[in-house]
């Protein structure tokens, strides 16, 4: 297969994984603020020339509620049997809970260690987020929610409306720390509602970078041979940065709790110890 097929086949993989990771959130957007929300993320890992693609989902024991009670996502595409599927949020759980340190026009850093017990208490939904939290600790390096409403929303105009003279693009990394992307493929099935790019960092075509986006819900992957970051969606315009250490990951074997779920269920269950 010839690089750059090999490249664009990778890129694909790369988006698919993506966009599976984000069909647990899009009729988030339409629940009122007690429901929960879903924060997956993409499990992938690169090493020297190949990437292998693992979907980790993110949730939970869901409680099913009837379609009459909530307002359906635009494209009807969540409803199953006559219901949604949801949990609810926990009393105490917040919207933004932690203070901005950092600050770009592009993007807010908080300056709360997300590893510590008390920020995952504050970032999770329910207790059984927390504990996946606590669960991925060992393999997590670091772990920071970053703030990025406006520039999200102006990046889905330029992919839905203009996505010719869609060039480049910036995606945050940890403590101010900003990454300029290259883009390599932009798609938009909804327009601004669902959007998603890849392409890779700039100077480095050894990376692979893609940022999905379902009715505000924003998901990151950057993948290069030094580093790889995954970026959970916690609520619109907020992003839980996760930095793995992917050996660790790989060692402490985790399940994937995609097989077997149910692609209505907005939740899945929480992972187990290998």
């Amino acid at each position: 297969m010839k690089p750059k097929t090999l490249f664009l086949s990778v890129v694909a993989l790369l988006v698919l994984i993506l966009m599976i990771q984000m069909v647990r959130l899009v009729d988030r957007s339409a629940h009122s603020k007690n429901t929960e929300h879903t924060s997956a993320s993409s499990d992938s890992t690169a090493d020297g020339a190949s990437t292998e693609a693992l979907k980790r989902a993110a949730h939970r024991g869901p409680t099913a509620a009837q379609s009459s009670a909530l307002s359906p996502s635009p494209d009807g595409r969540f409803q199953a049997e006559g219901g949604f599927v949801t949990t609810p949020n926990r009393a105490d759980f917040r919207l933004k809970p932690f203070p901005v340190t950092h600050q770009s026009d592009a993007f807010a850093w908080t300056g709360i260690d997300g590893k510590t017990p008390q920020a995952m208490h504050d970032l999770a939904h329910t207790d059984a987020e927390e504990e996946r939290l606590q669960f991925e600790n060992p393999w997590v390096e670091k772990r920071q929610l970053v703030y990025c409403d406006d520039y999200i929303q102006t990046l889905g105009k330029s992919v839905a409306g203009d996505p010719a003279n869609l060039k480049a693009i910036r995606l945050p990394g940890f403590d101010g720390q900003e990454f300029e992307v290259d883009v390599d493929r932009t798609e938009s099935p909804q327009g601004v509602m669902e959007w998603n790019v890849a392409g890779h960092l700039k100077d480095r075509p050894d990376t692979l970078v893609s940022i999905s986006t379902v009715h505000g819900y924003t998901s990151i992957v950057m993948i290069a041979p030094d580093f790889y970051i995954e970026g959970d969606a916690r609520e619109p315009g907020e992003v839980v940065l996760n930095q793995i250490d992917r050996q660790a990951r790989r060692d402490a074997k985790p399940k994937n709790p995609i097989a077997g779920v149910n692609p209505f269920n907005v939740g899945a269950p929480a992972p187990t110890g290998p």
